[in-house]
């Protein structure tokens, strides 16, 4: 699946991860519009895909140093 849903318009990472969700998808929209077609798209195109959980970034802080 995560193959499959990287190559989508406005996806820009996917990654398989573990606990109660499967996958964590990074995709940028230029509205809400955008965003609604895209998950309209998804329910659509993708019926093993039972749940989707949204969540819009307001601000962004980045750590400029390595981890190690």
């Amino acid at each position: 699946m995560a193959i499959k849903l990287h190559k989508l318009p406005h996806v820009e990472y996917v990654w398989e991860i573990t606990g109660a969700t499967d996958l964590f998808i990074r995709a940028y929209f230029k509205d809400v519009d955008e965003l609604n077609d895209f998950l309209h798209t998804l329910g659509n195109q993708y019926p093993e895909i039972e749940t989707v959980i949204t969540h819009v970034v307001l601000g962004s802080y980045r750590n400029p140093k390595a981890w190690f």
